[in-house]
């Protein structure tokens, strides 16, 4: 991650190798500025004591637009409770329903890479519900009246 300063209007993040990718995020004074093309978007907190830095809380991906998904969502609310100071996004207008699944993915990656809390708490969330929704499926698939094993799980 690069540093943000007024002076400067972008702050970059990169990916894990071995995929290295830099994402250039233009950092929006307020939500009446966001573009309305779909786009990825990162909610950032600044450092204590270190006013020009910011780490990022949550990378997200806006399919509807930038303008209407971002400040609705669920996650954004979060953030402001967790210290959330500013934001950053970049609008990709070409976005088309198969390009969907690939920009989550790199909305992920770069959550993962920049270790942002919001996106690890969301990536626990989905790991418990599969674990949960394999369990459930696993004690359906048991005949009437056995429950399986408690401790092995």
């Amino acid at each position: 991650m690069t540093t943000d300063t007024t002076q400067t209007r972008t702050i970059h993040f990169t990916t894990a190798p071995p995929r290295e990718r830099r994402v250039s995020f233009r950092v929006y004074p307020s939500l009446r500025d966001l573009p309305q093309e779909p786009g990825l978007y990162v909610l950032l907190a600044r450092l204590p004591g270190r006013a020009d830095e910011a780490r990022p809380l949550y990378f997200g991906l806006a399919a509807n637009g930038l303008d209407r998904d971002m400040a609705r969502s669920q996650i954004f609310h979060t953030a402001m409770r967790n210290g959330m100071t500013h934001f950053a996004a970049v609008a990709m207008p070409g976005l088309a329903l198969a390009d969907h699944d690939a920009m989550q993915a790199l909305a992920r990656d770069l959550g993962r890479a920049n270790h942002a809390s919001l996106n690890a708490a969301a990536e626990a969330l989905r790991d418990i519900d599969a674990v949960q929704h394999a369990r459930s499926a696993a004690r359906a698939a048991l005949p009437d009246g056995e429950d399986g094993p408690i401790a092995a799980e």
